[in-house]
């Protein structure tokens, strides 16, 4: 992964490839007016066979994957911010994260407007224009609409079908199927709520809302039928963890203990473990404001950017 940086920043040719392809092929419905004709024809729809459509579905939603993690990793703008919504916004899209990553597209989709927000702010910053109101009026409805998803996913926890008959084993695995992908999104719907209350109020571990944001991540871990899932979730475990108090922090490294992360774990669990805990030792340290330290600071400690995927 030393290397993720060129390959997300290969982003001008891959933007109008991915753009044309997505809009070409209807993984899109509203594409900016900048790219290439929504119209095609029977013989380029035919030039694709059903096993290359099946590649480029896939290769599109993990670019899309990527550039949302990377962005919310790194503090990256966002490369495709004008077409991730439109792509996985629709029911029915063809792009649908849960089948590739475990998250459902609207929680991904969600981050991605946090990050949008996050460098809406960053530029409203730097040039003295910053409207607090403003910040607060566009949180409050990315807010509100996190709230109702994860008020859905609370209620699928508590729904258990009644599995009967021949085909009770495939309703069972598609059951636990459904609910460990309803648990994926839930963990990243809580770190989500984590990041905006950051973007919003800054990385406070003491505010009542982002304690409250992280002791539902810490419960949502804990449900995982398997604590080594916790690997596959890298952002949302640093995310929630480098917002943890001091009280807080064992259960992280207790979560980490239970998952077998350690320097050997292939994937960046184990470095965003190390950003859990350069963030916790920076807090703790006479030399910053104990409340101005987030993973990106921890990650500047460190002398590198993580891609947490």
């Amino acid at each position: 992964m030393e290397n993720w940086q060129k390959h997300l920043l290969a982003a001008p040719d891959l933007h109008v490839f991915l753009s044309t392809y997505c809009t070409r092929h209807h993984l899109i419905s509203n594409p900016s007016a900048n790219y290439c004709e929504t119209s095609t024809t029977d013989e380029s729809k035919s030039s694709l066979s059903l096993i290359d459509h099946a590649a480029m579905e896939f290769f599109s939603g993990v670019i899309i994957w990527f550039d949302i993690l990377g962005s919310v990793s790194t503090g990256l703008r966002p490369q495709y911010a004008d077409i991730c919504a439109a792509a996985l916004g629709d029911f029915d899209s063809k792009v649908q994260l849960q089948n590739l990553m475990g998250c459902e597209n609207w929680a991904m989709t969600i981050i991605r407007e946090i990050a949008v927000l996050e460098d809406w702010k960053r530029v409203m910053v730097r040039d003295g224009g910053l409207s607090v109101r403003e910040l607060v009026r566009k949180a409050g409805d990315i807010e509100q609409r996190l709230g109702v998803g994860i008020a859905r996913l609370t209620g699928r926890f508590s729904e258990v079908p009644s599995l009967h008959g021949a085909d009770a084993m495939y309703s069972s695995h598609k059951y636990l199927n459904d609910l460990t992908v309803s648990r994926i999104t839930y963990i990243f719907a809580c770190a989500a709520q984590v990041y905006l209350n950051i973007v919003v109020s800054g990385p406070n571990p003491n505010l009542p809302e982002m304690r409250n944001s992280v002791v539902k991540a810490l419960a949502a871990f804990i449900a995982l039928p398997n604590p080594e899932l916790i690997r596959n979730v890298a952002w949302p475990f640093c995310i929630a963890g480098c917002m943890a108090a001091p009280d807080q922090e064992q259960n992280f490294r207790n979560l980490a203990s239970m998952a077998r992360i350690d320097e050997h774990t292939f994937g960046t669990s184990w470095r965003a473990a190390k950003v859990m805990e350069t963030c916790w030792m920076m807090r703790k340290s006479s030399e910053m404001d104990k409340t101005d330290c987030d993973w990106f600071t921890a990650m500047k400690k460190l002398g590198s950017q993580i891609l947490l995927v």
